[in-house]
């Protein structure tokens, strides 16, 4: 084994130790809920993006002590949930290097880091279970060349992440990040928001971006990415903690439809085209309480379940009133693969 891979080792086990005798435990003994992170570091970026005048390229890469810093920021991050939950949770996090470099960006400008860049650096790297992955990349120096960038980072649900994963591209220059495990926990909020609602179908958490500007879940509420971050895990029920999962449906086979809105619920005249796959039965959606009539349109036979009705296999465009909150589109046939849409209505138009 070459010597810079023991050392690489060598650093990951101490890591992860240090980890686990530093994050407390409840206090009933009960052991803890865990969320596995994919924690991926990318060691090069390599981009090129239009410019006023020409197509700019920036080229980075880690160095140890910015591989170090980013460790921390994990470190940090991983004991703030697991304090901020009174040890209930847990953050199980693999940290692994890709070689890359990274040559693509999602866009258009300003950029980030999205999981279609990062999905080619990934061949021999098992998602496996995790819960979210988290990607580092630096994109610039402290004053210098830099990739323009939308927000320090990006996040998405398990719908539109990595296999299954929620995804977290975090893109930074190496004064955005302290090691104080601030930007890790914003970003992995929006995905536990996102499978607290979508998976679990709780009502959702505050959404943390709302700490920038003005708090919306309480009076007392602190402004400020890192107060407000540790402050929203104290919104985290106890069935919350025991259900905190990107993976696990409310029911087999059960695919929600989604993306519409983090909160699980579809608005006004909002829609998506979802697919089933040739293994799904069923997709749900959960409807706004308003909603009045849903529009369905399939490309193969499926049938639309509401409250107490059900219609019979059709296949293209009906329109039907609504009687309770979800929606189930069933397959109707076995076969190939069917693409359908909902869109909502919460008001009709006077005649």
């Amino acid at each position: 084994m070459p010597p810079w891979r023991s050392l690489r080792i060598a650093g990951l086990a101490s890591f992860l130790i240090a980890l686990a005798l530093a994050v407390p435990r409840p206090p009933d003994g009960t052991p803890p809920n865990s969320w596995d992170v994919l924690v991926v570091l990318l060691d090069e970026v390599d981009v090129e993006f239009p410019g006023l005048r020409r197509p700019q390229r920036v080229r980075m890469s880690l160095n140890t002590a910015e591989r170090a810093l980013v460790r921390r920021e994990v470190a940090s991050f991983c004991r703030r949930v697991s304090r901020g939950t009174g040890g209930r949770l847990e953050i199980r996090p693999r940290v692994v290097a890709a070689k890359g470099p990274l040559t693509s960006l999602s866009g258009p400008g300003p950029y980030w880091i999205g999981p279609e860049d990062v999905a080619p650096l990934l061949p021999g790297i098992e998602v496996g279970s995790a819960d979210t992955v988290m990607v580092f990349a630096k994109i610039g120096i402290e004053t210098g060349a830099a990739v323009p960038v939308r927000h320090l980072g990006g996040a998405l649900g398990g719908d539109d992440g990595l296999s299954g994963a929620c995804f977290a591209g975090i893109g930074f220059r190496p004064s955005w990040i302290d090691g104080g495990g601030t930007v890790a926990l914003h970003e992995w909020l929006h995905g536990l928001r996102w499978a607290l609602a979508e998976v679990g179908g709780f009502p959702a958490i505050p959404d943390p971006d709302s700490g920038r500007i003005k708090p919306t879940c309480c009076p007392d509420a602190p402004a400020g990415d890192g107060a407000y971050a540790d402050h929203l895990l104290e919104h985290l029920t106890a069935g919350m903690l025991a259900a905190a999962d990107a993976r696990e449906g409310p029911a087999r086979d059960d695919r929600h439809l989604r993306h519409w809105s983090v909160d699980g619920r579809t608005r006004d005249g909002s829609w998506r085209t979802v697919r089933l796959a040739p293994g799904d039965r069923t997709g749900v959606a959960r409807l706004p309480r308003n909603c009045l009539e849903v529009l369905v349109t399939t490309s193969g036979p499926v049938r639309v379940e509401s409250g107490a009705w059900a219609t019979a296999a059709f296949t293209g465009r009906r329109r039907f009133a609504v009687s309770g909150d979800r929606l189930t589109i069933a397959r109707a046939a076995s076969g190939g693969e069917i693409r359908f849409r909902v869109e909502v209505k919460t008001s009709t138009e006077a005649p």
